[in-house]
């Protein structure tokens, strides 16, 4: 058993490791890194392009937003809610 984890040990009966084995049998799949793409990766190169061919670049800055005291924070939640309701 793995120790560093710091996890409690308990006793598993061969069915529950045998339905535990088959459910990881049944999910694995091989990987397939082609089906997975980096859209950072694929912005930050189209930006280098634009800027690469003489194009002016928009960067958008985020908003600041002042901080919530603690004793509004539900108040702001719930009006959060129901803007995007």
């Amino acid at each position: 058993p793995i120790t560093s984890l710091g996890l409690e040990e308990f006793e598993l009966s061969e069915k529950e490791l045998n339905i535990g084995s088959e459910l990881v049998k049944r999910l694995t799949v091989k990987f397939q890194p082609q089906k997975y793409h980096n859209d950072h990766v694929m912005k930050l190169r189209a930006l280098i392009d634009k800027k690469a061919h003489g194009e002016k670049i928009v960067l958008f800055r985020p908003r600041h937003l002042k901080p919530t005291a603690s004793g509004n924070l539900l108040k702001v939640l719930e009006e959060s809610l129901k803007k995007a309701a």
